[in-house]
């Protein structure tokens, strides 16, 4: 009697996907004919009913895999068709999604001037802090609002349940877009944009728990701290901290797109998101708007850095909390994701508290400016963003972080050092009524 050929659903949610996962691709090394690369893309793998790879996984584990029959399908043509119709269900998604992308890149590279001076929002030189030569679109947070939430939209009504954490993330992000798109529009004070974004994200968080960091885990000391009753208020200052370190960082062409590009590749290498595609997709889309940006054909504005900041804060909340509910997933690394921006953005507020100034309002006191005043523009990204993304390679191979942190935080002290006595920006010069905004 012919054995039948059964279709299961792996629960991506479990630890025992990721050893099942590293079971087919040994098999599959071993028998070609077992694993179809598009069922390896996908959800589903074909399995007989006493398959070896189950065997192993359940001696592997000592417990039964949560795997779901779904049904019984009959092999057509050596299962050719089979597989050929589990592509068209399952990744078919994905590929729309693909087209989607390629279609939006190629119309904002060709619509770009009639785009701009439609919404007819620019940014003006004032010779103090912002001083390109002249007016720039300020449509790029646009950009990243339409396609994020147009692709966000799209896996939603694909799979509501398993992606249902984003609406919330969404709608978040959305409202922080707006003030920040206001402030482009009419410059609101920083307190005030402060105090918006501070009420926005206090109610999020206080109807929807799922996005409260409760405990962290420190891997260097084996240690884990529950915050308690503080919970709710660190997560708050957390997002805030990142939302003003990424608008800090926007200060040279294309500085804070690529970090979102940096940060989006790190949530996929260490998987702290439950749709690596999407985040691939919006990875892409960001590298393209980079591009855009260091021509000078847009910049992202505040609307861009707030929207950004807070759909990757909110993403790294979920994940992390997803992640340290299976094992202790260590702190260390979301540290070190974004210590860079974090640590300069810590730095100038205590420079500027000392100088009895807003810690809030601008000034060219930032890494990067140092960085321009001794570099190019190329250089001077090209340094910046090795100091962010050769800690996080680090990391990945590395489980040693106390080390890669110091050796992180030496390294930005002395550069730092160096281009403070090496370039024109003096003491004198930073007291002066030239070098800040009122």
């Amino acid at each position: 009697m012919k054995k039948k050929n059964l279709i299961y659903k792996i629960d991506f949610q479990t630890e025992v996907w990721f050893i099942m996962l590293e079971k087919i691709i040994k098999i599959k090394k071993r028998n070609k004919k077992i694993i179809s690369k598009f069922a390896l893309n996908s959800n589903f793998f074909k399995f007989g009913k006493n398959n070896k790879m189950i065997k192993d996984v359940i001696r592997f584990t000592k417990k039964e895999p949560s795997i779901n029959e779904v049904g019984t399908k009959k092999i057509i043509n050596k299962g050719k068709f089979f597989w050929f119709k589990i592509f068209m269900d399952i990744d078919l998604i994905n590929l729309i999604a693909v087209f989607i992308t390629i279609f939006i890149i190629f119309f904002i590279n060709y619509k770009n001037n009639f785009i701009a001076k439609k919404i007819a929002l620019y940014d003006f030189p004032d010779k103090k802090l912002k001083i390109h030569s002249k007016q720039v679109p300020l449509i790029g947070g646009i950009y990243c609002f339409v396609f994020i939430n147009l692709m966000t939209g799209f896996f939603l009504v694909y799979d509501l349940d398993k992606y249902s954490n984003y609406i919330i993330i969404l709608l978040t992000s959305n409202v922080i877009f707006f003030i920040g798109l206001i402030d482009d529009k009419i410059n609101i004070s920083p307190n005030l944009k402060l105090f918006l974004s501070f009420i926005t994200i206090f109610l999020s968080l206080y109807f929807f728990n799922d996005f409260i960091i409760k405990e962290i885990y420190f891997e260097t000391f084996k240690y884990k701290l529950n915050l308690g009753m503080y919970s709710l208020p660190f997560s708050i200052l957390c997002i805030l901290l990142l939302i003003n370190a990424l608008n800090m960082a926007d200060g040279i062409n294309s500085l804070a797109s690529s970090l979102v590009v940096t940060w989006c590749f790190s949530l996929i290498i260490f998987d702290i998101t439950n749709n690596k595609f999407l985040i691939l997709l919006i990875s892409i889309f960001m590298i393209f708007i980079s591009i855009k940006i260091y021509r000078s054909n847009f910049f992202l504005g505040d609307s861009g850095a707030m929207f950004l900041s807070t759909f990757i804060s909110l993403i790294l909340i979920s994940g992390y909390n997803f992640k340290k509910s299976n094992i202790d997933f260590p702190v260390e690394i979301i540290f070190i994701f974004l210590m860079l921006p974090g640590i300069d953005m810590f730095r100038l507020f205590i420079i500027r508290i000392y100088n009895k100034r807003n810690p809030f309002k601008g000034d060219l006191y930032h890494f990067h400016n140092y960085l321009m005043k001794k570099f190019n523009l190329k250089k001077s990204l090209i340094i910046y963003l090795s100091l962010c993304i050769l800690p996080i390679i680090a990391s990945f191979f590395f489980k040693n972080y106390l080390i890669i942190i110091s050796l992180s935080l030496i390294g930005y002290i002395i550069i730092i050092l160096f281009l403070y006595f090496k370039t024109s920006i003096s003491k004198k010069q930073l007291n002066e009524k030239k070098w800040f905004t009122y």
